[in-house]
């Protein structure tokens, strides 16, 4: 188990940071933070305001509450051009789940391959227990940056489901760009009572995760919601 937690509160009486890797077999470099995983496996990330810090508006996705990665191949994390970044590839059957900080903000998207950017905080580690085994610690809580998801992408929210072949998601940006292979097409397909009936389909569409609307490039439709 690969584990780092993280208090906002001295006394530790908030809900810590967590990033939690679990797999039957894994390997970790120490010096490097480096991890291979050949096994099936989840990821777990909790991410929350901080306490008397401004924070801004919750949107459908942007890294606080609860998201969780299971694959079914193996995951490769590796350093992405500075010590506290990383590269996290995960292959076979990926599925990510995010419950955010509104009961609305619910998020599921599998694919073929995900790829994730994120970025390690220095933080105090934490030590375990005495009748609890000592797991590896990356030495602070992690940000998600970026998902990547490719190959027979499904993503699903309560107001839609879109189907395409690459899904690119900053979270900063809080953009997400989908597109689709040559000769098929990014396919969104909206529910509720004020739902078009038929989908909508474009070579490219770009999704704003702060407003919901989603933009049609080289197809039929126009902004959702």
């Amino acid at each position: 188990k690969l584990e780092s937690r993280a208090w906002g509160k001295d006394d530790r009486s908030d809900e810590p940071r967590l990033f939690r890797l679990m797999a039957e077999d894994l390997t970790h470099d120490m010096s490097t933070g480096e991890t291979e995983v050949p096994t099936a496996g989840t990821l777990l990330m909790f991410d929350r305001d901080d306490e008397g810090v401004k924070s801004a508006p919750a949107s459908l996705f942007d890294g606080r509450g609860t998201t969780r990665f299971r694959w079914a191949k193996r995951l490769d994390m590796k350093r992405d051009g500075s010590e506290s970044r990383y590269l996290i590839d995960m292959d076979g059957d990926v599925e990510l789940l995010h419950a955010g900080l509104r009961k609305q903000d619910t998020f599921t998207l599998t694919c073929d391959q995900l790829q994730t950017t994120v970025e390690r905080t220095a933080a105090e580690t934490v030590p375990a227990g005495r009748d609890q085994a000592q797991p590896v610690d990356m030495g602070g809580p992690v940000k998600l940056l970026r998902v990547q998801g490719l190959g027979r992408v499904f993503v699903r929210t309560a107001e839609m489901d879109v189907e395409c072949d690459s899904f690119d998601y900053d979270l900063h940006t809080q953009i997400a760009r989908m597109s689709a292979r040559p000769g098929r097409t990014v396919t969104v397909l909206q529910k509720g009572l004020q739902a078009q009936p038929t989908p909508i389909r474009a070579e490219t569409a770009l999704w704003d995760m702060q407003t919901g609307r989603i933009r049609i490039i080289g197809g039929s439709g126009s902004g959702v919601r």
